[in-house]
């Protein structure tokens, strides 16, 4: 959504979004005003089905191959950027390579993509690999995705480039609607933030255990983890039941992002105890709002947070050392204050959608 504003005010590309889904399930909104296009394309390595899917695929593969071709003529398409790429991605370059659409093709890598890929074998593996060598450029959003990626397929080195995820710290601040209040339970009560979606790799139930782990020592504390809901919130909500400290863990689901800066602006710390990510927005939210960071060092983050320099970096699935990163920054308000101003001066320096904006256009 960023790219897209970024490209409607320097007026020289007309932007579009395309649902792959045939359903119009993206409308434009205050945040994403272009035009939103969309259409069937087909994924022929659905988990579900498996041989079904490629024969349907393969069967549909010339006609969905026109009709796209008939859309992008239309609208004057220049370039594909495919966001979160799979096989189902595998259309777009057949279609480049049909010579049915002279533009590029560019893969946009922000995590599981890459992930899925690599967990994948046999045929679905080989057609991933081809999606991603028949791509004409591929962007990870972090040097460790793009590692990822030659691990997946080697031949990729020379089309892959890292572009950050960026942030723009004013429109950022600006979504707080000015009349939004803390819940009644955690005004003038300090608190840790998590924010991510209850899922597996996010790492909310090491969050919990390190929680629990300080408790006792900051009786007033209160962990609060904000969270669309996912596949993991049912067992993160029964180990909230099942803590000795349940009173003081506040879930919250699927609050609106235009929140998320009060809730920053709130807390003592903001904690980030993911097994994967790719570069973490949530981590760029926290230096907007000027907050101090304690995060695992899964792949991505290390990129932005320098242990002891812009806040604290643990390993990955260890409770014990994140709970003795949060315990020593809660007992330091200058150290804290130091990270958080660090981090803020690094993000605004280095990680702005201006600058991702003209490395996209230069691509």
């Amino acid at each position: 959504m960023n790219l897209v504003r970024l490209m409607e005010e320097a007026g020289q590309y007309r932007p579009f979004v395309l649902i792959p889904n045939g359903s119009q399930a993206l409308l434009p909104s205050p945040h994403l005003r272009c035009p939103v296009l969309s259409m069937v394309v087909r994924d022929p390595a659905l988990p579900v089905h498996p041989v079904r899917a490629r024969i349907a695929f393969f069967l549909t593969l010339p006609l969905v191959l026109w009709k796209l071709r008939l859309l992008l003529a239309r609208h004057r398409i220049l370039t594909i950027n495919c966001i979160f790429p799979g096989t189902d991605s595998l259309t777009y370059v057949l279609l480049r390579r049909f010579r049915l659409f002279s533009g590029k093709v560019i893969f946009t890598l922000q995590g599981n993509d890459i992930k899925v890929a690599l967990d994948t074998a046999g045929f679905s593996r080989f057609l991933a690999r081809q999606a991603f060598r028949l791509a004409d450029r591929i962007v990870a959003c972090s040097f460790g995705l793009r590692e990822d990626l030659l691990r997946l397929e080697p031949q990729c080195a020379n089309k892959s480039v890292v572009i950050h995820n960026s942030i723009d710290f004013e429109a950022f601040l600006a979504l707080a609607p000015p009349d939004y209040q803390l819940p009644d339970n955690l005004r003038n009560v300090p608190f840790l933030l998590n924010v991510g979606r209850y899922e597996h790799k996010k790492g909310q139930d090491i969050l919990i255990c390190a929680f629990e782990q300080i408790a006792l020592d900051f009786p007033s504390l209160h962990l609060v983890m904000i969270g669309a809901t996912g596949t993991g919130i049912e067992q993160i909500r029964r180990k909230v039941c099942g803590s000795s400290f349940t009173e003081r863990i506040v879930m919250l689901e699927n609050i609106p992002h235009e929140a998320i800066p009060v809730f920053l602006r709130a807390a003592l710390l903001f904690v980030l105890p993911s097994r994967r990510e790719g570069l973490p927005f949530a981590l760029l939210e926290a230096a907007a709002c000027r907050k101090a960071v304690v995060a695992a060092a899964c792949v991505g983050v290390p990129e932005l947070i320098q242990d002891g320099v812009t806040g604290r970096l643990v390993p990955v699935d260890n409770s014990d050392a994140l709970a003795l990163a949060i315990s020593d920054l809660l007992r330091n308000d200058h150290l804290r204050e130091q990270f958080a101003e660090t981090l803020h001066e690094l993000v605004g320096r280095e990680f702005t959608w201006q600058a991702a904006f003209r490395k996209y256009i230069n691509l």
